[in-house]
């Protein structure tokens, strides 16, 4: 089985597609909203098309001198669907 970190590619974001961008302060304090934007291919656009289109983000927080990440958001964009009958 692999580590949880060998399922997730690396790349250089101004050459390679579906690369997450994460922005977000780099301190908060306990207890405040952390404002988090997350994108994909900030430099390429993706070409979100009925046949090639994102189904989901999930993102994921390991605290310092943790064993193992927590789910800290996942979102769904699941509004234009696949569709059988024709491409977009």
């Amino acid at each position: 089985m692999k580590a949880f970190g060998e399922l997730f590619q690396t790349a250089d974001c101004k050459t390679e597609k579906h690369v997450p961008v994460i922005e977000c302060p780099d301190r908060v304090r306990a207890g405040e909203l952390l404002p988090l934007k997350v994108s994909i291919d900030k430099e390429i656009v993706h070409p979100n098309i009925a046949e090639h289109h994102l189904r989901y983000i999930t993102v994921y927080f390991h605290p310092e001198g943790k064993k193992l990440p927590y789910e800290a958001g996942h979102f769904e964009f699941n509004v234009h669907g696949e569709s059988a009958e024709e491409p977009n």
